[in-house]
């Protein structure tokens, strides 16, 4: 979708960015609730729909990169996976970690906030000034989704359990 932007005539491609994060978050906050079942996280979906907005009209219009939002995204995402490793570690279970999909997907977000955080922090800072620093970023942008989505298709692959379906036991 990004990159067929151009056929609107529009001044960039971060328009695409600022409508799909607000998503992405709502997706994985309300697969990160159906294991904890904690009521703040279907409060913060809301929230962070309303903080894009802000976000999207007063500080970083649509014409420039949403970096502030995902920071804010990823600090959030790298708690749930923080949270979740320690329900892991709490849980008496007789399943080993490669058989919950939520422990690849933690995996995931965890190395790629790792590798991003600081990245999407000074995107558009870094980048107006220094090709060679963007093309270091780019790399580890890259190399970072690479390493996120291919823990997704192992989540998909792996026995289905989760923590919940564990407390019952």
């Amino acid at each position: 979708m990004a990159l067929n932007i151009d056929k609107f005539n529009l001044p960039s491609n971060y328009i695409v960015y600022h409508i799909f994060n607000p998503i992405q978050y709502i997706i994985v906050a309300w697969a990160y609730y159906q294991e904890f079942r904690k009521k703040l996280i279907l409060i913060s979906m809301p929230i962070m729909v309303i903080w894009s907005l802000i976000l999207s009209v007063f500080i970083q219009p649509i014409t420039e990169f949403n970096s502030y939002y995902i920071s804010f995204e990823l600090l959030i995402f790298t708690a749930f996976s923080v949270y979740y490793f320690l329900l892991l570690l709490r849980i008496e279970t007789d399943n080993k970690l490669k058989d919950y999909p939520l422990f690849w997907i933690s995996c995931g977000w965890l190395l790629f906030s790792v590798a991003n955080l600081f990245v999407f922090g000074t995107y558009n800072s870094f980048f107006k000034e220094n090709s060679y620093i963007e093309r270091v970023f780019a790399y580890i942008r890259v190399f970072s989704n690479y390493i996120l989505y291919s823990l997704f298709i192992v989540a998909f692959l792996v026995k289905q359990h989760t923590l919940l379906g564990d407390e019952r036991k």
